[in-house]
């Protein structure tokens, strides 16, 4: 059975005005119910391009990830989030398919990989590509788990259960 929830897209931004021209445009806006855009302190023109074109935009009080996760979750009530970064590594053709494996199969989290057979990572080097195998291999022995992807920032969510687990951590690893 499908349904239908709400969804916010939450987009973490800092510096990317190159990234922001080029990947927004390919954003299927009408899959959300809200777009948000935190800010960690762009110097570069991202504030302005994204006034200029109409979007809501959270200016991040404090540092750091956690903080731009946690901000940017106190301005949405809707059933699912989101998180994508204009980088290049959140391939913006793959969020309705995300919407729609929520809507039909409703997980706590979804993660889009950027290991599968179609995904790619344009600013991995031998040293993070290292890295995240380490931390994906470890997290997998530990948990049992087969996930191909644990640092990705481009993961789906219930924003409820960062209320029900009363997260208020501001490391991103509550999202592994």
């Amino acid at each position: 059975m499908s349904k239908n929830y709400k969804f916010t897209l939450l987009v973490l931004v800092l510096n990317e005005i190159d990234g922001l021209k080029d990947i927004v445009p390919k954003i299927e806006q009408n899959l959300f119910d809200n777009i948000i855009f935190v800010d960690g302190g762009s110097a570069d023109g991202s504030i302005n391009w994204l006034r200029e074109n109409n979007f809501f935009v959270v200016h991040q009080k404090n540092k750091g990830l956690g903080n731009a996760y946690l901000e940017g979750l106190r301005v949405t009530q809707d059933d699912f989030v989101i998180t994508f970064s204009p980088d290049g590594n959140s391939d913006p053709s793959r969020l309705k398919e995300m919407v729609d494996v929520i809507n039909t199969s409703n997980p706590d989290i979804l993660i889009c990989s950027r290991y599968l057979d179609w995904a790619k990572s344009d600013d991995d080097n031998l040293i993070t590509g290292f890295g995240n195998w380490i931390f994906t291999k470890t997290f997998n022995i530990l948990y049992k788990q087969k996930i191909t992807d644990y640092l990705v920032l481009y993961r789906a969510f219930k924003r409820s259960i960062v209320y029900e687990l009363n997260v208020d951590e501001l490391a991103i690893a509550w999202l592994g």
